[in-house]
């Protein structure tokens, strides 16, 4: 017999379920968080606030938020508004179906500015202690190796390093006696070598027949990270490296550091 036609019906106010039977008993959230204690970070992160003033988000949801965002790959405008609709999120992040959502420039400051940045270590550490208590780790056999992780800032951000001039060059130019000295001159008008196979970059700024070395250009926006390529293949970019650390057997990584 054919079922009635189903029409969502917006003017319905209340709805009644409950949010433990919408999770599969062998969803991954369900797995990980079994397993994940975040209970600490609040004694963590309690001396970067006030006493006075408004309150805070709950650090612990922030924390899961940026976990759920890592672990499917989701930016943070992808995350917020994933997390308005999706009931197992919800549920992984302690928020109740009523809940408002954190707004995605609360998660980059706290991430970014307000927490220190070693309590990623700490998580980190407290995992592999947690790894290690339950027999995962055996520790005889490790592997170390790096990846490249792209920069968040483009061609565009470079702008030359000024070299530190000299007493005697700064004096002779504020003095503006340069002029009088002629191998000041020949150094000025010689035309720069450029014999450097470089790549070019696409963009709005203009670096043709210039040398893009890291030790002559610098992101202003990331002055950190660094012009890099893997192999001859392939263009060039701003990028860092992600060292890592893994048991070879159980792939548990047991130590991380981005580098230049």
């Amino acid at each position: 017999m054919l079922g009635d036609e189903k029409r969502f019906d917006t003017d319905e106010l209340f709805h009644y379920f409950n949010l433990e039977e919408l999770i599969p008993p062998d969803h991954l959230l369900r797995r990980v968080d079994a397993v994940l204690d975040t209970s600490w970070v609040r004694d963590e992160v309690a001396e970067l606030y006030s006493d006075r003033g408004r309150p805070s988000w709950d650090p612990e949801v922030i924390l899961r938020m940026i976990l759920l965002g890592y672990l499917y790959d989701l930016s943070e405008v992808r995350l917020v508004d994933e997390l308005r609709m999706h009931m197992g999120y919800r549920w992984f992040c302690r928020l109740q179906p009523s809940d408002p959502v954190p707004d995605r420039t609360t998660l980059v400051k706290l991430r970014n500015e307000k927490w220190k940045s070693d309590i990623w270590w700490t998580l980190l550490t407290k995992t592999v202690q947690q790894c290690a208590e339950a027999g995962l780790i055996s520790g005889r056999h490790v592997s170390i190796d790096g990846t490249k992780i792209k920069a968040n800032a483009s061609w565009a951000s470079l702008e030359p390093i000024d070299p530190p001039a000299s007493l005697k060059d700064y004096l002779l130019k504020k003095a503006g006696w340069e002029r009088f000295i002629p191998e000041e001159h020949e150094k000025k008008d010689e035309a720069p070598r450029d014999d450097d196979d470089d790549p070019t970059p696409r963009g709005g700024v203009d670096f043709k027949g210039k040398s893009l070395k890291n030790d002559k250009y610098r992101s202003k926006s990331d002055p950190d990270a660094r012009l890099y390529r893997k192999n001859d293949g392939e263009g060039a970019g701003l990028a860092y490296i992600g060292n890592f650390c893994i048991d070879t057997k159980s792939r548990v990584v047991l130590g991380a550091e981005a580098s230049p």
